[in-house]
């Protein structure tokens, strides 16, 4: 017996019994504003809220905040020629149009599965110069606790993301820059109506 196998050997000697997991309680919030908790610390993190009764009413506003025209490549979830393309193409995105299914109200977190990505695109969310994300306001829940219930084992497509804020570091000086390494902003609707 050579010493990767007797080590090997005095671990499984040794491990332990396997328990339950525990049962974890909720961590109650008490009476919260929802919404005005989740944009409190969204705008905290460096991001945008806006209300708005639906998507319609969302896109004409974004148009306007980014001057959104022909000339601007735009990638919206509801563009289906997303999925053929190579993801290299999207390095001149600059705007990334996506929706969310779960957005925490403790840490301004959104839940981004898979299926939500515009064209099932993973690089669109952090390549792009601004994000937008379109949320149900009646997808708020206080904590990520919560969240992870919610998401529980739903398929999800094998990916999923928690996305908070713009991109953003301090590594240098302890100075903040918004933007350093993905979009330089997070603009969410929070749609009245779901109809996303």
């Amino acid at each position: 017996m050579n010493s990767r196998e007797l080590i090997l050997k005095k671990v499984r000697q040794n491990k332990p019994d396997l328990l339950p997991l525990p049962i974890l309680e909720a961590y109650p919030q008490g009476d919260i504003d929802l919404t005005d908790k989740f944009g409190t610390f969204l705008k905290n993190v460096g991001g945008d809220i806006y209300l708005a009764k639906d998507v319609q009413e969302a896109r004409a506003h974004l148009t306007q905040k980014f001057q959104l025209s022909e000339s601007i490549k735009v990638a919206d979830y509801t563009d289906t020629n997303l999925l053929k393309q190579d993801p290299h193409s999207f390095e001149d995105v600059f705007v990334t149009i996506m929706r969310g299914q779960w957005g925490v109200a403790e840490n301004a977190a959104i839940w981004i599965p898979e299926e939500y990505l515009p064209g099932k695109q993973r690089v669109l969310p952090f390549i792009c110069q601004h994000l937008v994300i379109y949320l149900p306001s009646d997808a708020l829940v206080p904590t990520m606790y919560e969240a992870y219930q919610k998401i529980g084992t739903q398929n999800f497509g094998g990916y999923g993301v928690f996305i908070a804020g713009p991109s953003k570091t301090a590594d240098i000086e302890q100075s903040l820059v918004i933007g350093a390494h993905g979009p330089r902003s997070l603009t969410v609707y929070l749609i009245e109506k779901q109809q996303l």
